[in-house]
Formats: C-alpha cells, sequence, structure tokens
C-alpha cells in the first residue's frame, strides 16, 4: 500500500513538473494545450483528453481541442460537436463546482450525454479539471480511459494546482493576444478615418469602408445601407466579400430580411450569435455557402436620425474589442453621411438659387452686414449695367 502511495505522489509531482517545462516554452495556448494533452496521455497511460473552452457570449462548454494515443473516432466526434450547459456532462460538473471530478465508469454514470459513444469506444474511468484565473472559469480538461478506475487524491490535487498555473498562462497569452488586437483595430480605425475624410462621393466612400473592414477584420461580406429620410427606404450603397466568396446572392440581401425598426429602436449594435435560428434575421442561402455564423448590425444614427445601417458577417466569432471599433466606427460613418447629405442639400440649393437668378431681371446681391464687400452679384447686373459683376466684386 505505501509503494502504490509513494508511486502516485511521484506521478502527480511528474505531472506537475511536466506542465510547468510546456508551460515555459514560447507556445501560444493552443499549442501549449495540444501538448499538454499528449503528454499527460501518454504519462498517465490515458486514452483520450480533450480541453473544453467556455463561450461567455452562448454561456455554454465548446470542445476547442482533442487527442488520442488509439483510435476512438465516436466519441472524438460527438466531443467535438456537442455544446454543454453549466452541470451538464463531466465538463459541466467541473465548472459547476469549480474542483476536479473524477468518474470511475462513465458507462453507469447518470450525469454523462456521451455514455452511447463511450460504450462504442470502450470507454470507461474519467477524470476532469477546471482552468480558472482570480476566480474567472476558463474552461476545462478531461481524459479518459479504457479501464475502470478509482479516484486517484494525488493526482486530483495535482492537477487542481495545474488548472491554476494553466489559467495563469492563459491569461498572460490573453492580454498579448487583446494588446496585438487592439494595435491591429487602431490601424483599421485610422484606415477608415482616412477613407471618411476623402472627397469623393458617398457611395466612393462607403464602398471604400466596406472593403477596408473585410480586409482588415477577415469578415464574410460587409453591407451598408442608406435610408431616405423621406420614405423610410434603405438603398444599398456598398458591399464587399472576402476573395474567394461569389458576389451574386451576396447583393440581393434585403432589409426586409431582419426587423430593421428593432435595431434602430434599440440605438445601438444587435449581434445575432446564430444567425441561422434567429426570427430577427432570415439566413440567405449565400450566406450558408459563406459560412457565416455571427451577424452584427450597425444602426448608424445621429441626433436620434437613423441615416443608414451597417450589418458585417463572419465566419469566426467577434471578439469585444471587434465590436466596439466596429460601434466607433458605425458612428463615425453616420456623422460622415449626414455630412455628405448636408453638402449634397447644399449643393442642390445652390443650383436651384442660380437658376433662379439666371432668369430674373432684377439686380441683387448678396454682401455681409455692415460691410461693403459683395459675395454675389446676379447675372442681371451685367444686362443692365454692361459691366462683369467681378468688376463690382473685386473693387466695391
Amino acid at each position: 500500500m505505501n509503494r502504490r502511495v509513494r508511486l502516485q505522489e511521484q506521478t502527480a509531482q511528474q505531472v506537475i513538473l511536466t506542465v510547468s517545462k510546456i508551460l515555459s516554452q514560447d507556445l501560444s495556448h493552443q499549442e501549449a494545450f495540444t501538448a499538454m494533452l499528449k503528454s499527460m496521455c501518454e504519462q498517465l497511460n490515458w486514452l483520450t483528453a480533450s480541453f473544453w473552452k467556455l463561450d461567455e457570449s452562448k454561456n455554454l462548454l465548446l470542445c476547442e481541442m482533442t487527442y488520442a494515443s488509439e483510435p476512438c473516432p465516436n466519441f472524438q466526434e460527438i466531443t467535438r460537436s456537442i455544446p454543454l450547459a453549466w452541470g451538464k456532462g463531466l465538463p459541466g460538473t467541473v465548472w459547476q463546482k469549480g474542483a476536479p471530478v473524477w468518474i470511475p465508469d462513465v458507462v453507469v454514470s447518470d450525469n454523462f450525454p456521451r455514455v452511447e459513444y463511450a460504450k462504442k469506444d470502450n470507454l470507461h474511468a474519467a477524470f476532469a479539471f477546471p482552468v480558472s484565473v482570480k476566480g474567472r472559469f476558463i474552461g476545462v480538461f478531461e481524459f479518459f480511459s479504457r479501464q475502470i478506475s478509482e479516484p486517484d487524491e494525488d493526482l486530483l490535487d495535482a492537477f487542481a494546482v495545474v488548472g491554476t498555473e494553466l489559467g495563469q498562462f492563459f491569461e498572460r497569452r490573453r492580454i498579448e493576444s487583446e494588446l496585438a488586437e487592439q494595435a491591429d483595430l487602431n490601424r483599421y480605425a485610422a484606415d477608415i478615418g482616412t477613407a471618411l475624410n476623402s472627397v469623393s462621393a458617398l457611395a466612393v466612400i462607403m464602398q471604400s469602408c466596406a472593403e477596408l473592414t473585410v480586409c482588415s477584420l477577415k469578415l464574410a461580406c460587409v453591407h451598408i445601407w442608406q435610408i431616405d429620410q423621406g420614405s423610410k427606404t434603405a438603398e444599398l450603397i456598398a458591399f464587399a466579400s472576402k476573395p474567394g466568396l461569389p458576389e451574386t446572392g451576396g447583393k440581393d440581401i434585403r432589409l426586409t430580411q431582419f426587423d430593421l425598426d428593432f435595431i434602430v429602436a434599440q440605438q445601438r449594435p444587435y449581434v445575432f450569435i446564430d444567425p441561422l435560428n434567429d426570427q430577427r434575421f432570415a439566413c440567405s442561402t449565400w450566406d450558408l455557402r459563406a459560412g457565416v455564423t455571427v451577424s452584427a448590425a450597425f444602426p448608424l444614427i445621429v441626433n436620434g436620425i437613423a441615416s443608414g445601417l451597417v450589418l458585417i458577417s463572419s465566419a469566426e466569432s467577434l471578439s469585444k474589442l471587434t465590436l466596439d471599433t466596429l460601434t466607433r466606427v458605425a458612428n463615425n460613418l453616420a456623422l460622415c453621411i449626414a455630412r455628405k447629405v448636408s453638402e449634397e442639400q447644399l449643393l442642390l440649393s445652390e443650383r436651384r438659387f442660380r437658376e433662379f437668378a439666371a432668369v430674373v431681371d432684377e439686380v441683387f446681391f448678396m454682401s455681409a452686414p455692415r460691410s461693403e464687400k459683395h459675395y454675389y452679384i446676379s447675372p442681371a447686373f451685367e444686362k443692365m449695367w454692361g459691366l462683369p459683376a467681378s468688376e463690382v466684386m473685386d473693387n466695391p
């Protein structure tokens, strides 16, 4: 008995040393976690292992990676595809308890949704431990064996320590990744600012912004609509999609496919976490071909008036940093549309004024108050006095 206890203690210590060695290398969290799954299975003689990461937007555990020293295709396939809620299955139980859990035989467990697949691949004993940092839950590692075995308390204690180390490692990599992402987003926002300051027509500016957004953020596509305040109709003024995706179909998406009034009324972005099943979004055939998994709509609002709407679609999840940056960009797009509309209205008003002045026989002029300087003299002046209006404007 004492010999077995010493062996278990040595194994637990070796586990901590192995994990520390892996984490000391310059690896991404995906690379480090994959190496750990492989090393632990080989060192502990367990068959297969997985890492489940918490998707905070969906509040579900999703399998991020798996490893198997021997083929167990049925179990790995279901593991990669099934989401687990809090308290559901082995990973969900670890999430709920916040501590390692050992199941001597998953085949007879009353809370193991993958039991039929475990039977097919002859899996029995399992243990799992949480990864967390500063009280924030990150995910779960789980391991499976073909043997039925009772809990090894030393091993569970060792993995409680490992879970904390992994959490700290994950947090460091997360911060590094966010800093790099923020730098990329700042460059993107600066490029958008340059495009918005262009003297080009509104449609040209919006098209440039749509293309920059797709390219910089690696999105599937971007739509930009302008809303006519008189008719309350929306016109698609810009569309861009990732290279390789067909344009046909993408441009055909209409605002009637989701509740525009609802989005505008929110006065904030609306994220379609699951566009395929969201009742407010009618997913098109094009979206399916493009692999769209998340979409977000940004109302373009200035002084409480919606001047347009931006819809972005992505095959990957969108980080909070990305959504925050897109919200700021959408505000700038709204200001640009409002400015361009005002400029167009001013030009139209000026053109109408000049057309009116050209057919009126009376002379009239515009000048600054309490000043002899004239800014405008009607064409009738030259007809009546035989002098060009420019001479009077230059020498009042």
